[in-house]
């Protein structure tokens, strides 16, 4: 008799795995809780709670991995993988700490997902407040892990890349960028864009205006390029060019108060006061803390004397 129980259930499995590899996640649920009226298999259970969060089902999720923990008593079963699953719910929910908490778990058992190692290191990397920084040191050890376990996985690359840039270790986040850019092959990861950005940090202009322009030949360029590439042109005196690309990100962003207010200081270094107190009179409208700026803007220095300036005030 259980031999026929134990043919039925594997034979309803299939099923269920079948349904889930051709998207009809739903069905697979289904199939999935038929085959487990009798004989549940940990192996297929943890399957099902996948299934759930494929389906943003994550408190059904959560309660298949709780109890899996709580009722199994084979060591062999892989609660390394139940812990890494239960985490990604509560990464999911936004519930911080415990996700924390079960990656480090997971990590503890021996899971060598590079995911888990990748996924924990965004959330230490949120608290991080300078690079010597405790935060900051487990962020790195869980990037360079991922990378270790996966020496090939881009996004582990991207994410040091910004963490040192965001810390102004530009030179150590070239190297991470330049090794994202190898591994980029579809443009997903905005490595031109992030390149440009630390070339320009470093003060190389001529390397930062070609990987900004290299950005803008992707599927999907990322906005701030156009905003970055109209302050750099500024810089070079460029004023034509720059007026193209701070225009564009207005296009794309019309509340960009950023790109505003450089493209009024823009138009007073051409001597169009007309056009700067046309964009000022905007940012008045709708952002009047930023018209502050203007009072010792040395950019401003000229408009300063005309005679509308105050009347951007009352």
């Amino acid at each position: 008799m259980i031999f026929f129980k134990k043919r039925k259930y594997f034979k309803i499995v299939n099923e269920a795995e079948k349904l889930r590899e051709d998207g009809k996640l739903k069905e697979a649920v289904d199939k999935y809780n038929e085959a487990f009226k009798d004989i549940i298999n940990v192996r297929d259970y943890i399957n099902l709670a996948c299934v759930y969060i494929d389906l943003q089902e994550y408190d059904k999720a959560i309660n298949i991995f709780l109890d899996i923990i709580e009722e199994t008593k084979d060591k062999s079963a892989p609660l390394d993988s139940v812990y890494f699953g239960l985490a990604v719910c509560y990464d999911s929910l936004k519930q911080k700490d415990k996700a924390i908490a079960a990656y480090e778990e997971a990590i503890k058992i021996g899971c060598m997902a590079p995911e888990c190692y990748y996924f924990l290191g965004t959330l230490y990397d949120e608290d991080a407040t300078s690079i010597e920084s405790d935060e900051a040191i487990k962020t790195i050890n869980c990037y360079q892990k991922a990378i270790e376990i996966y020496p090939e996985y881009l996004f582990a690359y991207v994410n040091l890349g910004n963490l040192y840039a965001r810390f102004n270790d530009n030179n150590k986040a070239l190297e991470y960028f330049l090794k994202a850019k190898e591994l980029d092959c579809d443009k997903s990861a905005n490595s031109d864009y992030n390149l440009a950005v630390v070339y320009n940090n470093l003060g190389d202009k001529d390397k930062a205006e070609y990987y900004y322009l290299e950005e803008l030949k992707t599927k999907d360029p990322y906005p701030a390029t156009y905003y970055n590439l109209g302050i750099l042109y500024k810089e070079k005196g460029e004023y034509d060019k720059s007026l193209q690309y701070y225009l564009k990100a207005i296009e794309l962003d019309e509340k960009d108060f950023d790109a505003w207010y450089n493209l009024a200081c823009l138009y007073a270094l051409m001597n169009d006061f007309d056009n700067t107190f046309s964009c000022l009179t905007f940012i008045k409208y709708n952002k009047p803390k930023w018209l502050e700026g203007t009072k010792t803007d040395v950019e401003l220095v000229e408009l300063r004397k005309d005679k509308r300036y105050e009347e951007l005030f009352k």
